[in-house]
């Protein structure tokens, strides 16, 4: 690309293309053995003992932060209510609600064979595995896939953290009573829609990958919490802020065509830069989204609104396929741009048009498919749901690739559980017009 003749938006699709290839934890500028020893009081001979580059160190941080013990899931766990979703209705009110959710996020759109990967991996198929349990209840199993239930009610939550937290002040937080209420009576409602629909034998999940099976040193474990109790704290950055630019300016200036100081004079600061690869992302999120929709419905032959969900389960299928997108692990990598105040800020018009424009996505599939909404659930919380389930969806896949291809019996057809799960998500949420007066609630 030739430097001087590039249009902006040129040189902003040639950073996204660079970020795709390269964006792996490793791979970023970012933390500094130096500043992370000076804000936890330690040595750096005692960083060193344990990570030979500040890439190792990134990556082990980054899954410390992901497989945190605070956020909902613990919560969650130690809650002795028999009744989980009163369980998670509480943890999701709690300050440490959304702790690990956004590297989560950044984990997961590791290669597959990445350490931090299957680490994660790991971790939280024991956590589904868990809810898996608890979700049946004691039922027999019988032909219901209750971990890819799971999965998705896992999904719902942390997307939801992470959409919710995209727009107000960046990192995601707790819920207020009334939004944490409504999420865990539809996980309540998605759980008894699916498990009466879909139809499939359960198969838990088996983590690929040696990661987690290697327990760190115990001197590890305390340089990593301290460093996490020290951002969480605001005295370390995280690795990614609005002072560190998400790709190596060097390799940029090639691509660009350009000198390290043209690439200075486009993007000033790093919130600059960030800010436009964040709008690109978005971008090619809603383009991707909107193609997969009019191909579904040029493919299909809907001549009725009853026959609108089968087709927006094939939507859902193609927007999950991670082995054929990529723009969603793009997404997933770049949320933790959003990790401070400044940041948000800086993204804060973007992201609601973004919102709204999905808003408008949500109206027009509920009216093409002939429902509205329950009393319960107003149009913006419904998007924040339906926004969150698939960009958790995408999160959950992305870490646990063998959901992509289950397969199940819904609404008449063989389809890919995901999918289904995420349209059972508009079952509970709304009701057919001809139902008469509006009744009925996602909590039901």
């Amino acid at each position: 690309m030739a430097g001087d003749r590039a249009t902006h938006a040129d040189r902003v699709a040639a950073a996204y293309e660079l970020f795709a290839r390269e964006r792996r934890i490793a791979n970023r500028p970012g933390l500094t053995v130096a500043a992370s020893a000076q804000a936890i009081g330690a040595s750096r001979s005692q960083f060193y003992r344990y990570w030979e580059t500040t890439s190792a160190l990134a990556e082990d941080l980054a899954l410390h932060r992901a497989t945190s013990d605070r956020g909902w899931q613990a919560r969650v766990r130690a809650d002795d209510d028999p009744d989980v979703f009163a369980a998670l209705r509480r943890a999701l009110q709690h300050p440490d609600a959304a702790d690990g959710a956004t590297s989560r996020a950044v984990v997961a759109a590791e290669p597959i064979d990445a350490p931090t990967h299957a680490g994660l991996a790991a971790w939280e198929a024991r956590g589904i595995g868990w809810l898996a349990e608890r979700l049946r209840g004691g039922r027999p199993a019988a032909d219901v896939p209750w971990t890819a239930l799971a999965a998705m009610v896992t999904a719902l939550v942390d997307g939801t953290l992470l959409e919710r937290g995209s727009r107000v002040g960046g990192s995601p937080g707790p819920f207020d009573e009334a939004f944490a209420t409504l999420v865990a009576d539809t996980a309540r409602a998605l759980t008894a829609y699916f498990a009466t629909h879909a139809v499939a034998a359960d198969e838990p999940l088996a983590p690929s990958g040696p990661g987690g099976s290697e327990p760190r040193p115990e001197g590890a474990s305390r340089l990593l919490e301290r460093m996490d109790a020290a951002i969480r704290a605001g005295a370390l950055p995280a690795s990614v802020t609005t002072e560190r630019r998400v790709v190596n300016v060097d390799r940029l200036s090639r691509d660009l065509s350009l000198t390290s100081r043209g690439v200075f004079d486009i993007w000033p600061s790093a919130a600059d830069f960030n800010a436009d690869l964040f709008a690109e992302s978005l971008r090619r999120l809603g383009m991707v989204t909107d193609l997969a929709a009019m191909t579904a419905f040029t493919e299909s032959t809907v001549t009725d609104p009853s026959e609108v969900a089968a087709v927006l389960v094939r939507v859902n299928e193609r927007l999950m396929d991670l082995d054929e997108l990529q723009e969603p692990l793009v997404q997933l990598a770049l949320m933790d741009v959003l990790d401070t105040p400044d940041a948000a800020g800086r993204h804060a018009e973007l992201i609601q048009r973004w919102s709204d424009d999905n808003q408008m996505r949500a109206a027009a599939v509920l009216q093409a498919s002939g429902r509205r909404l329950v009393p319960e659930v107003a149009i913006a919380d419904y998007a924040d749901l339906v926004i969150g389930a698939g960009l958790g969806g995408w999160r959950v896949c992305a870490t646990h690739r063998s959901l992509v291809a289950r397969r199940c019996r819904y609404l008449d057809g063989d389809v890919a559980t995901m999918a289904a799960a995420l349209d059972a998500l508009t079952q509970v949420c709304a009701e057919p017009w001809e139902a008469g007066p509006a009744h009925g609630s996602a909590s039901a």
